[in-house]
């Protein structure tokens, strides 16, 4: 099966010519053989074999991306010569297609199409792999191509699993939309990759906020709000109260405070679009709509908000003097405002506060409790969102009320 028909054979002609500058040889075992150009190799070239010389003349008229005649046009050239930006350009655009969704909680964001160009210039742009053509890339191509990011960047497992996620995806797009044959990210193994990640010690401490820190926060609080009218403060007082998301504050409600409970039906999101930004008021995070329980420290925070009889036509609750709606980036500047003010060593944000806050409840509550206060399911609350609150003291009168037994008491195995 050596037999080249007369269009591929004027075709190779070009391409032997003009491009390919690696023999074509016939091994004893009588394939064809040559080498390609593959800057992911140590030596720039990796060797290619095909049982005939007609098929090998099919893979070099795709892999260099020149269309036999009776394609040209079609599908067939772009397919062969796809290259790796080529491919990111094309799942960005199909990615696109679910902004602005009806649903938009299982919408895509603009900021998360943001956040994927913000990536490519980081990680992809000027770097060899954004010129190969993706029906030529490899399993070990794109193993290589991330663990030397990883090194590169000295990425932690976060990062590196969202880069994994990306090219995982991009190149499942490219398979299911019929642009390869074959997906190469289909089994990357990403824990083998993730091992390349440096391991860092985990300091609960800067997750939370201890209940000393609490107290001096409250402290700064109090502190500003006797001297300033600044509604902000009064949105990290709640937070500090409910362990609600920042955005759930800044689109609060009267009408979403009644019979006994705060209903948060509504939360504020930043839509970042790459030439303006928008601040759009829709439902909670993941569409959870939830009840929060008022405590009597609650009604008194929003008694002195109301008292402060500020203008607000659409009905929020935290608002300016001139009947401005704060917004989350109001509410967490004053948060770390107040931190700072309070001494404080860590950043203090309202995500930190709420996961205190959902600490705090684990201590008195069921995990399912805590989820549903919180707007988590079970898992993500358990496993993100629960520190240990208790200080040395605790721990220390703790360990001391431990049975006394006097002296220790090998285990044995009853014969």
């Amino acid at each position: 099966d050596s037999v080249v028909d007369s269009s591929k054979e004027t075709i190779m002609k070009t391409i032997l010519d003009k491009i390919h500058k690696y023999k074509i040889t016939r091994t004893s075992d009588g394939r064809y053989t040559t080498r390609i150009p593959d800057p992911m190799k140590p030596k720039g070239t990796r060797q290619v074999r095909k049982t005939t010389l007609s098929g090998m003349f099919d893979f070099l008229i795709e892999f260099y991306g020149i269309a036999k005649p009776q394609q040209k046009g079609s599908e067939g050239a772009a397919r062969g010569g796809l290259t790796f930006t080529d491919l990111f350009l094309k799942w960005v655009e199909y990615k696109s297609m679910f902004i602005g969704a009806k649903n938009r909680h299982k919408g895509l964001s603009p900021s998360t199409i943001k956040r994927y160009k913000r990536d490519y210039d980081r990680f992809f742009k000027g770097n060899e792999i954004e010129t190969l053509r993706v029906r030529s890339i490899t399993k070990p191509d794109l193993e290589r191509f991330i663990t030397g990011l990883i090194d590169e960047f000295n990425l932690k497992e976060k990062n590196a699993g969202n880069l994994i996620g990306y090219i995982a995806d991009m190149f499942s797009f490219a398979y299911e939309s019929d642009l390869i044959d074959r997906n190469p990210a289909a089994k990357l193994d990403r824990g083998l990759l993730l091992s390349r990640c440096e391991s860092s010690v985990f300091d609960e401490s800067s997750r939370i906020l201890t209940f000393r820190e609490i107290e001096l926060l409250c402290f700064a609080i109090k502190q500003h709000e006797s001297v300033y009218s600044y509604t902000p403060d009064y949105a990290i007082e709640l937070a500090l109260l409910t362990g609600m998301r920042v955005g759930e504050i800044a689109a609060l409600r009267w009408d979403c405070i009644r019979d006994g409970y705060i209903y948060v039906d509504y939360s504020e999101h930043r839509l970042d679009y790459d030439d303006h930004t928008e601040l759009i008021i829709g439902e909670p995070k993941c569409g959870k709509h939830r009840l929060i329980p008022l405590t009597d420290e609650m009604r008194n925070v929003l008694e002195r908000v109301k008292a402060l009889n500020f203008p607000s036509p659409e009905g929020f609750v935290f608002v300016t003097a001139d009947g401005r709606r704060c917004s989350g980036h109001d509410i967490s500047c004053a948060c770390s405002r107040r931190g700072k003010e309070a001494g404080i060593k860590h950043t203090v944000s309202i995500h930190r506060i709420r996961r205190t806050v959902s600490s705090q409840l684990h201590a008195a509550l069921p995990d399912t409790a805590v989820a549903a206060i919180l707007g988590h399911t079970e898992r993500v609350n358990k496993e993100c969102y629960t520190y240990d609150v208790s200080d040395y003291r605790d721990k220390q009168a703790a360990l001391g009320n431990l049975p006394q037994t006097g002296k220790i008491v090998p285990f044995r195995i009853a014969s």
